[in-house]
């Protein structure tokens, strides 16, 4: 993590299929879901939604997200992953009905080096942020009540290419 902070790598953009690498992500998650009692959903508006991005950066973000809601969930409850595609803009969210963030705490959950958890650095999520901007016109953003759970919500626009896509 400190090297990806220091040290980013160049943006490598490709157009991929979104909901081919949510599910792929689900699938990796899946056995520890059920291993804890968590519930596991994938929802999508399309088979498939084309978006142009780094691959390998993205599963990334992704999968850090993944694991952040599995950590903030006890042993039962969701995890939801959504997609769906708005006048050229793909929006995906994974939320989790886990503990939430307190209010005091969300305007500093970007920032480098910070983190509530006793083995974290602190850098996922301003390294996810990183990652998702440096996407252009690309967003990542949450929303969170204690107690209930957090929603955090990509957006990426849609690649209009009619050719053949890379995996």
């Amino acid at each position: 993590e400190m090297r990806e902070f220091y040290l980013p790598r160049a943006v490598e953009t490709k157009d991929l299929d979104i909901n081919a690498l949510l599910k792929q992500v689900c699938d990796f998650i899946k056995e520890d879901c059920e291993k804890r009692g968590i519930g596991l959903e994938f929802r999508t508006d399309r088979d498939e939604i084309f978006v142009r991005g780094d691959r390998a950066r993205i599963e990334q973000v992704l999968l850090n997200l993944a694991k952040n809601a599995l950590e903030a969930m006890g042993q039962a409850g969701k995890i939801s992953f959504v997609s769906g595609l708005k006048q050229g803009l793909v929006k995906i969210s994974i939320s989790d009905e886990g503990v939430g963030i307190p209010v005091e705490e969300q305007g500093k959950i970007f920032s480098p080096f910070y983190t509530t958890k006793k083995q974290g650095t602190g850098l996922g999520l301003s390294i996810c942020k990183r990652i998702i901007e440096d996407h252009p016109g690309s967003s990542l953003d949450f929303k969170s009540e204690k107690g209930k759970g957090s929603t955090f919500i990509l957006t990426i626009p849609e690649s209009r290419a009619d050719k053949a896509h890379d995996f």
